[in-house]
Formats: C-alpha cells, sequence, structure tokens
C-alpha cells in the first residue's frame, strides 16, 4: 500500500487518493497538493511534465487517472 509523501496518510484513507505529483514525483494527497504555494507548484509541474508526455505520443489524452494523464 502506498502513503502521501508528506503527511503519509494511507491510500486506502477516505481522504488519501493519492496523484504522483510531489517531488520527482512522489505521491502525494489533494491536501498536501494544496496545502502550500510551493506544494501546488510542484504538483503543477509534475502535472504539466506527464501531460507533455503523454500529447508527444499520439496527441489524445486520458485525464483523470491515479497517474496523472496517459495516451490514449
Amino acid at each position: 500500500m502506498n502513503n502521501c509523501s508528506i503527511c503519509n496518510i494511507p491510500e486506502d484513507h477516505e481522504d488519501g487518493e493519492l496523484r504522483p505529483y510531489g517531488k520527482m514525483g512522489a505521491l502525494i494527497c489533494f491536501n498536501c497538493m494544496m496545502s502550500t504555494p510551493e506544494n501546488q507548484a510542484e504538483a503543477n509541474k509534475q502535472f504539466t511534465a506527464r501531460l507533455d508526455v503523454a500529447a508527444e505520443e499520439n496527441g489524445v489524452i486520458v485525464l483523470g487517472g491515479r497517474d496523472g494523464p496517459v495516451p490514449l
């Protein structure tokens, strides 16, 4: 089982949905992601990087999964 890289909340906790938007793609929960401007900026950076890579594949991207944007 995975835990948030900041608060250590497990992913099976009701508030524990984790996404790979922490530093260097570490898993992070929404509350920690939004807790500071630095965490928000890092999440944006990580999301954008994944979005760019997914778009290079074929230009069609699937959003909403726990792994971030992925090519279709």
